[in-house]
């Protein structure tokens, strides 16, 4: 199988620490500790949308384990 490089742009990243990409439905998912957020964009679109907003009450350990569960 044919495979393709895509970059993703990380502007408006505050501190991204995880990706990973579905291949089925064609989506990037990333944690960015530094807004407390999962994002995730879909290859055919450039719009971010923020999948889970984690607040302020979230530390970056909690953050970490919650997105090695998922």
């Amino acid at each position: 199988p044919s495979q393709q490089v895509t970059a993703l742009s990380a502007e408006g990243a505050n501190n991204p620490i995880a990706v990973d990409y579905d291949p089925r439905d064609q989506v990037a998912y990333w944690t960015d500790v530094g807004f407390r957020t999962i994002k995730s964009l879909r290859m055919n679109s450039s719009r971010e949308e923020i999948v889970l907003d984690l607040g302020e009450g979230v530390s970056k350990s909690h953050l970490v384990k919650i997105m090695t569960q998922v």
